[in-house]
């Protein structure tokens, strides 16, 4: 597993004009990659579909604000790199990647029985990220595609409302 982290990481750092961003950047694909994981655990799910999401779901960023299109770039590179990607995944799951990298900005949710557990541990592990300095949005459960990333969203909620009730 580590050399996928590893292989994402630079492919991902050697695309990005903002790797450096501290909202965008090579510190929130970290995290989401811990969250990736975690979800996997929990949701007793084995794939490097989310590890490589994680490194390329926002390498190609333009700015830090409005960038509607970066998902879409983001699908097209992973089909462009395919051959690479093959090293570490199998065309099936390159697919997976492209749509769940091309959607992921999209506020949609996967429906448990006829879609891909996979692309919604990547979307949650990437949303269970958005109280982040420079980003600041409390997830919402309602926009979490697995059990575990919806728990831990309402945390991240009742956490909220704690701290700022008092």
């Amino acid at each position: 597993m580590q050399n996928v982290i590893w292989a994402m990481k630079d492919i991902g750092a050697a695309v990005s004009r903002m790797s450096d961003s501290p909202i965008h950047g090579i510190k929130h694909w970290g995290q989401v990659c811990s969250n990736a994981i975690m979800l996997m655990q929990a949701e007793q799910v084995e794939s490097v579909v989310p590890i490589a999401f994680s490194y390329l779901h926002d390498c190609l960023r333009e700015n830090e604000d409005e960038d509607p299109k970066h998902g879409e770039r983001a699908g097209s590179l992973v089909l462009a790199l395919k051959g690479t990607l093959l090293k570490y995944m199998d065309h099936n799951d390159v697919g997976i990647l492209a749509n769940a990298c091309r959607d992921h900005s999209k506020g949609m949710v996967i429906h448990p029985i006829c879609s891909s557990k996979v692309t919604g541990i990547c979307w949650d592990a990437d949303r269970l990220d958005l109280g982040r300095p420079g980003v600041g949005i409390i997830p919402n459960p309602a926009f979490m595609s697995t059990e575990t990333g919806k728990a831990l969203a309402r945390k991240q909620v009742n956490g909220f409302a704690k701290a700022t009730i008092g």
